[in-house]
């Protein structure tokens, strides 16, 4: 992670984050300091950065209680952080990253019926479980390579949100595999149980502070500012894929989608 402060009312960096530990560990700078690292909403204090905050709390109870004697290595103030975090966790976004994520799966489904023009993606009681299995690993990777490259999917970008690891930095493709893989399966029952899956999905984030697949690696989702030009353009987004809804899908998909509204499953 890259890290901007403001020394002597001038403006430094980006200077990397070992760097800071460093000076920080030296002594050279202070809680107070202001600090700006990317994905934060403004400047912040140094000792709020999550890279660095856990060697503040670390090194404040060790000076309180009079044991600070020796320099804190870097290992040991990753372990204080990973268990600070159950006292500090990073806020959840619940509801913007369900939106987000209802975007992404609508965009993904729009664009897979335009391109295969069958009508049998609409209806999982005609195709088979393979091919069930392939739109959704189809997905997997999709959202996977974004996130490794981007932090983002169109319908996080749209709403201001990216997905990090603990240090702030891109996910590794591997693990972001695996993760999107979680959101699939236990987020939204792979398609086929998804009330019960969301349902159980908010239920133990309220209980863990962290999504469930977000929760062995405490990957963490970074937030902007949620202004109402944005909420403007999440709209706007939401109707211009409807639209394309309308245009796009062929007329048998279109005449499914009215007969599956007139009449509802039971």
């Amino acid at each position: 992670m890259k890290i901007w402060l403001l020394e002597e009312g001038e403006r430094t960096g980006p200077h990397e984050s070992y760097e800071v530990r460093d000076r920080i560990e030296a002594g050279d700078l202070a809680a107070s300091t202001q600090a700006w690292y990317e994905g934060a909403p403004d400047w912040v204090r140094l000792d709020e950065v999550p890279v660095v905050e856990g060697l503040f709390r670390t090194r404040d109870s060790l000076e309180s209680s009079g044991a600070l004697a020796t320099p804190i290595s870097e290992e040991e103030v990753m372990e204080e952080q990973i268990a600070l975090e159950y006292i500090y966790p990073p806020k959840l976004h619940l509801v913007r990253r369900f939106f987000a994520r209802l975007f992404d799966l609508m965009l993904y489904m729009t664009l897979l019926i335009i391109v295969i023009r069958d009508p049998v993606i609409l209806d999982p009681a005609q195709r088979d479980v393979m091919f069930h299995l392939m739109m959704g690993l189809g997905y997997v990777l999709i959202d996977a390579g974004m996130t490794n490259l981007w932090k983002c999917s169109p319908g996080k970008w749209l709403l201001g949100i990216r997905v990090v690891d603990s240090q702030g930095l891109a996910i590794g493709l591997g693990s972001s595999v695996m993760r999107s893989l979680r959101v699939w399966v236990l987020g939204w029952g792979m398609w086929i149980i998804t009330p019960v899956s969301l349902a159980i999905s908010w239920f133990m984030a309220k209980r863990l502070n962290y999504m469930v697949w977000d929760f062995p690696k405490r990957y963490r989702v970074v937030a902007e500012p949620l202004t109402a030009m944005r909420i403007t353009l999440v709209v706007l987004a939401y109707l211009m894929l409807a639209v394309l809804m309308q245009y796009g899908f062929p007329p048998e998909v279109m005449e499914m989608l009215e007969n599956q509204m007139q009449n509802p499953a039971p």
